[in-house]
């Protein structure tokens, strides 16, 4: 109930916007820039039951929403060169487009979108989904969650008989993992009581993520592409020691330019919340050479950001998939400056 009052709240706000702000307005807006996030792009789904939704959009609004930039005059450019076009034109409004995770979709999907307006994009990967030593546990749960009545995690049975429980069962397992101060252990009691569901987290991200080949192919064929670090596992660094952290950063770059040849120069933290990234974190990136890192806070950038390591990013959410919604955004009305 929470989550819905939520979503209408948002829902409501970008309608007020949109109807207050046609594209002839935002044109003449102060200027701002904007970094769009996504995850997966592919074709609309049917399952009744879906918690990760607003992390999939279809393939035909994102080219809605890079035709709704151009409409705004906002300028799409690839990530790495933000802090300089901004610092050489400071009036300038830039569009950045982002995918996590190293979906197969992105490239099936998304990719061709992309090459057909010519816009350039970041693809940040993660090692550990592309060897398929790491699961996706969010995809997990939900696979696992929509065919059980009773799911029994970590020791504690929830009631799966119903949506509105399936829902319910998907918060609480996701708020387990995300406060969890041991991520692994939480992530791997989530994959075992999915294993006891018939469900196998490993085969998901087999389906979902593409593999080293996959990969490197992308990066030789396709000229608008760049890929950045999503490090080695996908976890939350700010949970991490300092040790590790490093590690997961520096042997992401070296994993990178490998596989593709070239050494990447960007970082989007995972989950990109408060608590999952940092100031520490942002200073580690900076010491392995990377000059630009993302997170998921909502915000617009205004001026040339002197350390632009810490980078809100704006999600095109699957929730609100409307091109009005994508000149709300543009618009900077709901967004803090950065």
């Amino acid at each position: 109930m929470k989550q819905s009052a939520r979503h209408f709240a948002i829902r409501a706000a970008l309608e007020a916007i949109a109807a207050t702000n046609p594209r002839a307005i935002v044109r003449r807006m102060a200027a701002h820039s904007v970094i769009f996030t996504l995850h997966h792009v592919r074709p609309a789904s049917d399952e009744t039951f879906a918690p990760n939704a607003g992390l999939s959009v279809r393939p035909d609004f994102l080219d809605e929403a890079i035709e709704e930039c151009t409409a705004c005059d906002f300028t799409p450019i690839r990530l790495s060169d933000l802090p300089a076009r901004l610092a050489a034109e400071p009036h300038g409004r830039f569009v950045a487009f982002t995918l996590d995770d190293g979906c197969r979709d992105n490239r099936d999907h998304a990719a061709p979108v992309f090459r057909r307006h010519g816009v350039p994009y970041t693809l940040f990967v993660t090692k550990g989904f592309a060897q398929r030593t790491q699961t996706m546990w969010w995809e997990t749960a939900e696979a696992a969650i929509r065919q059980v009545e009773r799911w029994v995690l970590d020791g504690e049975a929830m009631d799966c008989s119903t949506l509105a429980d399936k829902t319910a069962a998907f918060r609480r397992t996701a708020a387990l993992v995300d406060g969890s101060e041991d991520e692994t252990r939480a992530v791997t009691a989530v994959e075992a009581a999915a294993q006891a569901a018939g469900v196998d987290g490993k085969e998901i991200v087999k389906r979902e993520a593409m593999d080293e080949a996959e990969l490197t192919t992308l990066s030789k064929d396709d000229p608008f592409v760049e890929f950045g670090v999503h490090t080695l596992t996908h976890s939350a660094l700010a949970k991490l020691p300092d040790k590790t952290m490093r590690r997961e950063i520096d042997q992401s770059i070296d994993w990178i330019t490998e596989l593709t040849g070239k050494r990447p120069v960007s970082v989007a933290y995972p989950y990109g919340h408060p608590w999952a990234c940092g100031s520490r974190e942002a200073a580690a990136a900076d010491e392995a050479g990377l000059s630009v890192g993302v997170t998921t806070q909502p915000g617009k950038i205004v001026v040339a950001p002197a350390a632009p390591l810490l980078l809100p990013r704006v999600s095109l959410n699957g929730l609100y998939q409307e091109p009005r919604f994508v000149r709300a955004f543009l618009s900077g009305r709901l967004l803090k400056t950065a």
